[in-house]
This record gives structure tokens, C-alpha cells and sequence, in this order.
């Protein structure tokens, strides 16, 4: 999964995989610029909503 920002200043990858009896989780932060224009400050929350909820998601084990 994949969350960007507009104007490319940001992303948020989140990415989850398992091989043989582990689970690894993945999640990068990459800002583009150091300063954030006012105008995307409502694209900036949005942003960190989504973010925070798919680090809150709980890993379901199934046994099989």
C-alpha cells in the first residue's frame, strides 16, 4: 500500500510479508521537501489519518 501526497512532496509505503513462521512488516516515511505550504495542510492531515490508521490495523492469524 501506498499513500502519496500532492505536488509530490510525500509518501507513505506500508507493505506486509510472511516467510516461513515470521511476519514482517514494512513502513517508510519519506518527506520531499522540509517545509509544508498552508495550502496542503488539509492534505497533510488526511494523510497522517490514513497513516496512523493502517499502522493501527491488527495482523490476523488463520491456521490452516
Amino acid at each position: 500500500m501506498a499513500i502519496g501526497l500532492p505536488d509530490s512532496l510525500g509518501v507513505f509505503k506500508f507493505q506486509v510479508s510472511h516467510q516461513g513462521n515470521k511476519i514482517r512488516t514494512l513502513s517508510i516515511l519519506q518527506f520531499n521537501n522540509a517545509i509544508i505550504a498552508p495550502q496542503y495542510y488539509a492534505a497533510l492531515k488526511d494523510f497522517y489519518s490514513q497513516l496512523v490508521e493502517k499502522q493501527s490495523e491488527k495482523i490476523v492469524l488463520v491456521k490452516i
